[in-house]
């Protein structure tokens, strides 16, 4: 091959896996905001209880894999993102889980939401919240 022949290669394979590469990017932060639509929908069309906490889990186990292979946002996505997961990390493990224990596990978020102040809202926690709410209705 010439010179130019190999530039031209070259060029032609930098451009292309630039644009392979760029097409691969995964916006975590809107992707996780869909995990947790999801969840909430699936919590809201079941009614067995046992059931809803098995979707939990897996949707969370889901929600710390997508963060953790994925570059950082900018700091406030990653702060709502550690809000929300953080709010619900103290739930336990399904054999650990206890229906009678739901309005404890409500309380504990509650805690979290009460340490900011009132005029602060932080819709994260809230909604974490309402992933407990709907996992014990």
């Amino acid at each position: 091959m010439h010179r130019i022949q190999i530039f031209r290669a070259l060029i032609l394979i930098f451009l292309l896996g630039g644009s392979v590469a760029g097409a691969a990017k995964v916006d975590v932060y809107s992707e996780f905001q869909k995990k947790i639509a999801k969840l909430e929908t699936d919590l809201k069309k079941e009614k067995d209880i046992t059931k809803k906490y098995d979707s939990f889990l897996k949707s969370y186990r889901e929600l710390s894999d997508l963060r953790a292979k994925n570059p950082r946002q900018a700091e406030e996505k990653e702060l709502n993102m550690s809000l929300f997961m953080d709010s619900l990390a103290f739930l336990p493990e399904k054999k650990e889980f206890q229906a009678k224990k739901c309005r404890d596990y409500k309380k504990e978020v509650t805690a979290m939401m009460q340490s900011y102040s009132k005029d602060q809202k932080e819709p994260f926690v809230e909604r974490a919240f309402k992933v407990v709410d709907l996992i014990c209705k």
